[in-house]
């Protein structure tokens, strides 16, 4: 077997392990379809992917204001390979607005997300 499959193999057993520490999240992705000129409406259309993350490490920030809350999270890349096309994410009844990836190693990506 090579190192490949045993990190990925490992990766899946660690997030069996994790168990209640890892959390569903809806990673929604929105593109804009159409637009009405007499209604002046937008017509958006949203795409979802489904994926557990590690929540970690979470900050409130109130220097610019209002205070905001950053969370830095861990996802497999094998469940959501790339957070680019994704514009927020749902995770514990909140939207949250997707940050700066800190780590893309090709197995996990680690990012931040928002909540103001």
């Amino acid at each position: 077997m090579g190192r490949r499959a045993l990190l990925t193999n490992g990766l899946v057993i660690a997030f069996k392990q994790l168990g209640d520490l890892k959390e569903r999240a809806e990673f929604v992705s929105t593109t804009t379809s159409a637009f009405d000129p007499v209604s002046l409406a937008v017509v958006e259309t949203s795409t979802s992917v489904f994926g557990y993350v590690v929540p970690f490490e979470k900050k409130t920030d109130a220097t610019k204001g209002a205070p905001t809350t950053r969370l830095n999270l861990l996802v497999r890349s094998r469940d959501v390979p790339s957070l680019a096309p994704f514009a927020y994410l749902r995770f514990r009844g909140k939207v949250w607005r997707i940050g700066t990836i800190l780590v893309d190693s090709g197995y996990v990506l680690q990012f931040e997300v928002y909540l103001e």
